[in-house]
């Protein structure tokens, strides 16, 4: 069960680097455009904010990272809950606000992760 919990946990944190990028470097590049579904207007209006956000997803992959590399899936649990707990909520708000799919995307892969952590 650790060893689920650690794979979901990486996943999850992989994906917000990858955010990451995708918010703070190809924002204004057809790959970012098509990712958050935006005209060109509106990705260089809002370039700014997005780096931003992408730098805060960035902070959430590195706790989630921290917790799991320097303390393991027992050890860590509590850190690794914390960012975990941010992701969630991090979705949730995101899919109430901005596009509900963004609950898939971000908040139900770390509600996986946290129950196979807590499972551990």
């Amino acid at each position: 069960m650790q060893l689920a919990a650690g794979v979901v946990v990486t996943f999850v944190a992989l994906l917000h680097v990858y955010i990451l990028v995708l918010e703070m470097f190809l924002w204004r590049t057809p790959r970012g455009l098509r990712a958050f579904g935006m005209t060109q207007e509106v990705a260089d209006s809002s370039a700014k904010l997005a780096a931003n956000q992408g730098l805060y997803n960035g902070f959430l992959a590195a706790g989630l990272l921290w917790g799991l590399f320097f303390y393991g899936v027992v050890q860590g649990r509590a850190i690794i809950t914390f960012f975990l707990a941010c992701v969630i909520v991090a979705g949730l708000y995101g899919g109430a606000t901005v596009n509900r799919r963004i609950v898939l995307i971000q908040s139900v892969p770390a509600a996986v992760a946290l129950i196979l952590v807590w499972l551990s």
